[in-house]
């Protein structure tokens, strides 16, 4: 059960009346001593033409704002900009700010939920557009705002629902900024000197297309998942499975080459001899790889099933299915910097547990040197005129204030990535124009020589302080659940009271406590009869039973697997009935699943949904695998094999338990 949030909305409201008494002018005032905003009130003039709209806009604003909330002085700043406001007057005195203006239209609409700063999030990721629209786009984006809103309090509704404790309302200003950004890649709409309504409902998302987003979350059960990083996975494989790859085509070309059965490869070819390769759309002769905006990619996974481009275009579904689960998202690129080099393009999701930003997705590994971009959107229309249009060259890369980066190593971009973008250095850089500057990303601070994780718990040494868990302890409390799972489920780790009951099975590896809770038989296995002489898994002992639809398996071990590289795990079942034996093959590599039915010809792969299987290992291992393999059979035998090495060959069997038996009738 996630721990709830409950809004005192009369106080608020109340307190919104109190700071309007004071400061009847709205901060004609200061708000407070360290937050001045000197120019609201020039801002209010001349971004709003009637005495009666200055005055309506204060009242709106006194009620919603909340000068306590350190969230809210930092967003009610991005918005008005005062660093600049004064240079811009100078040039021209009517010069309207529409982020102001858009964030007192949804407040005029009551499209804001006091304390949370989501309002001003719409407000600025939406202010560019708005400021090149035209007057029918213009009306049609305040239309969305109002649409994108509801949206938002619906994910905020079924966040409440899911067993994974993440609250999008408790994430900061400017992470919310990125999940209410609704256009990827600037360079769509960047030569536009004005954005016209059919422009505006191609490239930027439309709401309909975030809801079927959601849709298709909720309909692959894509949240379904026993941490942050497994709904990230089930997130990622869906799209690698539901792309069809298309890149520059001398890439196909040389994958052909390298492997005449690729099938992806020779159909690409072919469209390509076909000259269907590229296409001529709104102006421009585009090939597949881009083709990298969701509007697109929607129209032809709603007709055919799949999306269709590189991995560009399979991070902008990515990046909108991690939006479809109240999760903010971004883009990350990396670029050899010698040509020839690994080239990837993938997303990063905020972790609102450890106030970081995350990845599943590493690149492989080469002793190159990478450019490294993150990409932001234009925060404010203002001052995107001063530093949006002042692109640098070097070399082949492109890069500005809104496409930052750095060069790095592989290591360094590694380390970076499992340690994660923490949110004072992420807001740094967003906050910046400053790109292409050594140190500035990747420093011994956030790409450390070392990452240390003595406990092998998913969480880092330096976040365990954090949460004030036990740096060599999984389980700080020791009541048989592990502190990341606690967590992210919304307990406390450092309590055992916490959990509310003690039925419940919690997928988090470490399986010690199913023995007691839950009465099983444990199948012992002796120490030292593996054949590996490396990544051994000295397995101890295995258990399993039904719960509810699934079958659970838990696998304890007599040495300690956390020091292990690989990540290989195979359970096999043979159901049995008194017509019928049919074996099949479970294999987890790295947390991806393999399924397979084992014949005398060999192990046949089969179709499977990747979410309807867990596995977690931190000290033990546990798996779910579903019932439904077996459901017309009277029992089930259950075996568990762990992969090692073998004079640096892999041993698909260096220990493996004997059978365990649950009877199914």
């Amino acid at each position: 059960m996630k721990k709830l949030v409950k809004l005192l909305i009369p106080i608020l409201i109340l307190g919104g009346l109190a700071l309007f008494i004071i400061f009847p002018d709205f901060v004609k005032a200061p708000v407070n001593s360290n937050h001045k905003f000197s120019t609201i009130e020039q801002q209010l003039v001349s971004s709003f033409v009637k005495d009666s709209e200055r005055e309506r806009a204060r009242e709106h604003l006194a009620v919603y704002y909340n000068e306590e909330d350190s969230e809210m002085r930092k967003g009610f700043a991005l918005i008005l900009q005062d660093d600049i406001y004064w240079n811009w007057q100078k040039k021209d005195k009517n010069k309207k700010n529409f982020a102001l203006i858009l964030l007192v239209h949804l407040l005029q609409e009551d499209a804001y939920l006091p304390g949370d700063t989501i309002s001003m999030a719409l407000a600025i990721a939406n202010n560019y557009f708005y400021s090149i629209a035209d007057e029918e786009t213009k009306k049609q984006i305040r239309a969305d705002l109002i649409k994108h809103f509801s949206y938002y309090k619906k994910i905020l509704a079924w966040q409440q629902k899911t067993d994974l404790a993440y609250d999008l309302s408790l994430a900061p200003i400017i992470p919310k900024i990125y999940w209410a950004s609704r256009q990827r890649n600037l360079d769509l709409l960047q030569n536009l000197k004005t954005l016209h309504i059919n422009e505006y409902k191609e490239f930027v998302d439309t709401i309909e297309n975030l809801e079927f987003m959601h849709e298709i979350l909720i309909t692959n059960k894509l949240a379904a998942a026993d941490s942050l990083m497994g709904l990230a996975r089930n997130i990622e494989q869906f799209t690698e499975k539901n792309i069809v790859y298309r890149a520059q085509i001398e890439q196909h070309r040389n994958k052909l080459i390298k492997n005449p059965r690729d099938n992806n490869a020779r159909q690409a070819i072919e469209e390509y001899d076909r000259g269907e390769y590229s296409i001529n759309f709104m102006g421009k002769n585009r090939r597949w790889d881009l083709f990298y905006w969701l509007n697109y990619q929607m129209k032809l996974f709603r007709e055919f099933g799949y999306f269709k481009g590189d991995c560009t275009t399979e991070t902008t579904f990515q990046m909108n299915l991690y939006k479809a689960a109240g999760i903010p998202s971004l883009a990350n690129q990396i670029r050899p910097v010698i040509r020839g080099g690994y080239t990837h393009n993938s997303p990063l999701y905020y972790n609102i547990f450890f106030k970081k930003w995350d990845t599943i997705q590493f690149p492989k590994e080469e002793e190159a040197d990478y450019y490294v971009h993150f990409e932001k959107p234009v925060w404010h229309h203002l001052r995107y005129e001063i530093d949006g249009r002042n692109y640098k060259s070097e070399e082949r890369e492109v890069h500005s204030a809104y496409w930052q980066g750095e060069m790095a190593s592989w290591q360094k971009i590694v380390h970076f990535r499992k340690r994660g973008f923490t949110d004072e250095h992420f807001e740094q850089m967003f906050l910046s124009d400053i790109t292409q500057q050594s140190g500035f990303i990747f420093n011994s601070t956030s790409a450390p020589t070392l990452i240390l994780d003595a406990d092998n718990d998913g969480i880092l040494d330096e976040f365990e302080i954090f949460y004030n868990t036990a740096q060599f302890s999984a389980d700080t409390d020791q009541d048989g659940f592990a502190d990341l799972w606690e967590i992210e489920f919304g307990y406390d780790p450092t309590s055992p009271s916490s959990i509310p009951s003690d039925d419940m099975i919690a997928i988090d590896g470490i399986s010690f406590k199913e023995a007691d809770i839950f009465q099983l038989d444990f199948m012992p296995d002796p120490s030292g009869d593996y054949t590996a002489d490396r990544e051994i898994y000295d397995i101890a002992s295995i258990a399993a039973k039904l719960f509810e639809d699934m079958i659970y398996v838990a696998v304890t071990y007599h040495n300690d697997i956390r020091k292990n590289t690989r990540d290989i795990h195979t359970v096999r079942i043979d159901g049995k009935s008194q017509k019928e034996l049919k074996k099949m093959a479970f294999q987890w590599v790295k947390g991806k699943i393999y399924v397979y039915e084992v014949t005398k010809t060999g192990w046949n792969k089969q179709e499977s949904n990747q979410h309807d299987f867990s596995i977690q290992t931190v000290e033990d291992t546990e798996m779910l695998i579903p019932l439904s393999y077996f459901s017309e059979f009277d029992a089930i035998d259950i075996k568990y094999q762990a992969t090692g090495v073998k004079n640096k060959k892999s041993k698909n069997n260096s220990d493996a338990t004997d059978n365990v038996k649950i009877n199914l009738k």
